[in-house]
């Protein structure tokens, strides 16, 4: 699964953030609770993705598509440990999901010159 942090990590990375209905998601109150998994279905609720509360929670397949036509492999690597690589990237995590948000992550790194 993927954390709110690395949700907010993938956001502020640019990853795609709209939302529509069965999609999951990470929203934050006005107290600045963070609530997760409210499925928009259910709730009604959908977004492209400019509200600064709401920060979707990407499923594997979403994550896999956004790579791109880079090809890499996803491998468990230990008991909690998985890994996708792609060429000279690798993304680390405890589950499929956070490895290769990790990957997504490397892939769009901003480089400031």
């Amino acid at each position: 699964m993927i954390s709110y942090e690395l949700a907010k990590q993938l956001k502020e990375a640019g990853f795609p953030q709209n939302v529509s209905n069965g999609d999951f998601f990470y929203w934050v109150d006005t107290d600045g609770d963070i609530h997760e998994e409210y499925d928009s279905s259910s709730h009604g609720i959908s977004w492209d993705g400019d509200d600064p509360d709401y920060i979707k929670k990407p499923t594997l397949s979403e994550l896999i598509e956004a790579c791109g036509i880079i090809g890499f492999t996803l491998v468990k690597v230990g008991k909690n440990v998985w890994e996708a690589m792609g060429g000279a990237y690798l993304g680390r995590g405890s589950t499929p999901e956070e490895a290769v948000a990790k990957l997504w992550l490397e892939l769009n790194k901003k480089t400031t010159g």
